[in-house]
């Protein structure tokens, strides 16, 4: 059975390696692979989701405000309703 040792003064799995492990391999092949998870494209793609879920938000909140009081009615919302969603800023959900 496996090992797993971790670097001195480091966190999470990504700094965990499997020692002696005889499936994947040398330790060398294995800290590779580790490091390769490491891409800078997934944080990128994590901030260009949320720049693009806050701009939906904002162009939502800007299109709600647009409602008359028979679509309100229609939707079962209230005018202060409407007025709270659209003081929220683009980042709050």
């Amino acid at each position: 059975m496996p090992t797993i040792k971790t670097k001195p003064g480091s966190f999470g799995s990504q700094a965990a390696f499997l020692a002696g492990s005889d499936r994947s391999g040398s330790i060398a092949a294995q800290r590779a692979a580790l490091r390769g998870s490491r891409q800078p494209v997934g944080w990128i793609a994590m901030l260009w989701a949320a720049l693009r879920r806050w701009q939906e938000r904002a162009e939502s909140r800007s299109h709600i405000r647009e409602l008359d009081a028979r679509l309100l009615r229609d939707i079962g919302v209230s005018r202060a309703e409407i007025e709270s969603e659209i003081a929220k800023p683009f980042w709050r959900p």
